[in-house]
């Protein structure tokens, strides 16, 4: 314990004597530390944690890059599927959400009626929409 009590002093003493050293290291500590936190939380949101889903090791996303599916296209694949458990159907787009005198572009998301179900949630709230 004498020799952290010593070493303390120490470091208190040299960063008494050059105050503008110690505030870079001070600052690029502290930048570093904030840098390596935000990277973590954006890994842990998209990577780390599973989906807040059933079963989200069975889940296959298969994505044509900038293409649409056609929906019929799509009911034609689920109706005569024979390998998966279910199919559904996504797609982004961008809706303006007006409430009361503001309006605010966000990102909305239109779904096929199996959506709820393949993925095994249920709504948060009122009743989610069914296949038909």
């Amino acid at each position: 314990m004498e020799f952290i009590v010593q070493d303390l002093r120490f470091a208190l003493r040299s960063m008494a004597k050059r105050p503008g050293f110690a505030l870079i290291v001070a600052t690029t500590l502290a930048l570093g530390i904030r840098a390596n936190t935000a990277i973590f939380s954006i890994l842990n949101a998209l990577v780390l944690r599973s989906l807040p889903v059933t079963e989200p090791d069975r889940l296959v996303v298969v994505s044509v890059n900038q293409l649409s599916l056609p929906y019929p296209l799509f009911r034609y694949f689920q109706t005569h599927n024979t390998t998966l458990d279910g199919l559904l159907a996504f797609r982004t787009i961008p809706v303006r959400f007006t409430s009361g005198s503001s309006t605010e572009r966000v990102i909305g998301v239109l779904v096929s009626g199996s959506y709820f179900g393949v993925l095994g949630v249920e709504a948060a709230m009122g009743t989610a929409i069914g296949p038909a």
